[in-house]
């Protein structure tokens, strides 16, 4: 899908929605728009280009504006996906599109759009299937499925399981996996308790995050990001040994939450990261940190308080999926201008009080004046603030409209409108 047509297709989604000034615009897509359920999970975009959605009630494929193919489970039909409820999304080095569920991986088959069921269930009695928890390649190709209790390699040509894992039991304690990721060649399990490598025929304690429930894991170079749930992030130096660590109680840079989702990196210069509260952003080179949030009076906000996890297409493309809100869509392309919507009826200092804006003037003195349905309004570029004049206050309840604005040698403003002229 060409990024034209997607912008195109996001703007139509969101158009009717209010949004305040001066931020950041995300759109959104809700089951209202042909998604199966608003409960969404995951990413992914193809080979072919087709955006993919997990949802807790299905598999979305996008095609196009409110066109999306789902896939559900049909207990009739065993070439069916597994479940509804989708977990994992990956695409391997050889174009294959593989699906985790809450009961088992699915291999899916492109020529028929049927569905390959990998139970992975290990022989635990009564199980039906074990929920997918992440997926991941090798440096050879061979897949590591992740699962609560178990983590599996499978052969990349005959698709047979190689080793397994089971996950230590610590005493008093419950665990079980939770990511993985890539590190140095070795693949890297998160844990319930901290991080371990699978190193030979067994899996070893990495010494790193002991103890914590980590939920994510970010190679970057010679540095490892580690989110926790409830401690924050752990960025880790492999040259040097260093920890630093970025919370809600830090100084320098203070999160909005430490229970992290997701970390992920963006255009190769920024570190993402999901949170119970909103994304935060780090920039590798200056360090700066900026935070987007979810705004019940902006719009063109994040969709969601509570996001999960983040995704970065072909084209740069941010897709954040939320457990009951649809996906946000943000690109860097679309913010290139600052926006400015309209949050109340009658409009604030900070924002517009009609969003049809009909005619602009910049008069002599640097601000900007605006027509509208509803009157005309002045920004000062100084106090970066909007003042409000309408037709109820300043002129004729006939007036409908300012069709335009100009400004002649001396200070006043000549206003065209639905009922003539006016000097003011």
């Amino acid at each position: 899908m060409s990024r034209i047509l997607l912008i195109l297709l996001l703007s139509c989604l969101t158009f009717t929605l209010k949004s305040q000034s001066g931020s950041e615009l995300f759109y959104r897509m809700y089951a209202d728009y042909g998604l199966s359920s608003d409960k969404t999970t995951v990413s992914l975009q193809d080979h072919l280009g087709f955006m993919w959605f997990g949802s807790e009630e299905g598999l979305n494929r996008m095609i196009g504006y409110s066109d999306f193919e789902i896939f559900r489970n049909d207990r009739l039909d065993s070439s069916s996906i597994s479940n509804d409820y989708v977990t994992v999304l990956f695409e391997d080095s050889k174009n294959r599109l593989w699906v985790g569920t809450k009961t088992g991986l699915n291999l899916f088959d492109r020529p028929t759009h049927k569905f390959k069921q990998f139970p992975m269930a290990h022989g635990i009695p009564g199980q039906k299937g074990a929920t997918i928890v992440d997926l991941h390649e090798d440096s050879s190709g061979d897949l590591w499925v992740l699962c609560e209790s178990h983590l599996t390699q499978f052969d990349s040509k005959t698709l047979e399981e190689k080793r397994s894992f089971t996950v230590p039991l610590l005493p008093d304690k419950g665990s079980y996996f939770t990511r993985l990721a890539l590190v140095n060649k070795q693949i890297w399990v998160a844990t319930s308790n901290g991080i371990l490598i699978v190193e030979n025929d067994r899996l070893v304690d990495a010494g790193l995050a002991n103890g914590k429930l980590v939920t994510s894991l970010l190679p970057i170079s010679n540095e490892l990001w580690i989110g926790t749930g409830g401690s924050g992030v752990v960025k880790h130096d492999f040259r040097t040994g260093k920890n630093t660590f970025y919370t809600k109680s830090s100084k320098a840079k203070s999160l909005t939450s430490d229970f992290i989702n997701d970390i992920t990196l963006i255009d190769d210069a920024e570190v993402w990261i999901a949170t119970n509260d909103g994304v935060n952003v780090i920039d590798l080179k200056t360090e700066v940190l900026r935070v987007y949030q979810y705004d019940f009076n902006n719009g063109f906000s994040l969709s969601d308080k509570v996001l999960r996890r983040i995704y970065e297409d072909g084209q740069g493309a941010v897709w954040i999926t939320t457990p009951k809100s649809g996906v946000s869509y943000y690109h860097k392309a679309d913010n290139l201008f600052r926006y400015f919507g309209q949050s109340l009826e009658s409009g604030t200092s900070n924002d517009l009080m009609d969003y049809s804006v009909s005619s602009l003037l910049k008069a002599k003195d640097g601000a900007t004046w605006l027509g509208s349905t509803k009157g005309i309004s002045r920004f000062d570029p100084e106090t970066d603030k909007f003042r409000h004049y309408p037709f109820s206050d300043v002129f004729t309840e006939t007036i409908m409209t300012v069709s335009s604005i100009a400004q002649c040698s001396a200070e006043y403003l000549w206003i065209g409108t639905n009922d003539g002229l006016i000097k003011w």
